[in-house]
């Protein structure tokens, strides 16, 4: 993968402040992320970037919904759900023919 650019790492870091703002706070929201301490967290809201790796900022990114500058959205999906209307023929009550 290729390296992230700073504004990379800014637009991740403004998604992560959005995502903090749901909960009471840095701490519960920092728990709610895996493989994500509280102090990584902080670091990033701070614009200290330094000592975290781009790994951990996709991996943040993945779990926040973060949008990078190219529009591209970065989100971890656990499972996929489709959903349907009913067709005519499943408001039939039966689909035996009455013969049998």
């Amino acid at each position: 993968m290729s390296e992230l650019k700073r504004e990379d790492k800014d637009a991740i870091s403004e998604s992560l402040r959005a995502y903090v703002a749901k909960y009471p706070s840095q701490t519960k929201a920092a728990g709610s992320l895996k493989n994500t301490s509280v102090g990584t967290v902080s670091n990033i809201l701070n614009g200290r970037y330094e000592n975290i790796s781009d790994e951990m900022f996709r991996n943040i990114a993945s779990q926040v919904g973060s949008v990078n500058p190219t529009g591209w959205q970065i989100v971890e999906t656990g499972a996929c759900l489709l959903y349907t209307s009913p067709s005519p023929r499943d408001r039939q009550k039966s689909r035996m023919p009455s013969s049998a």
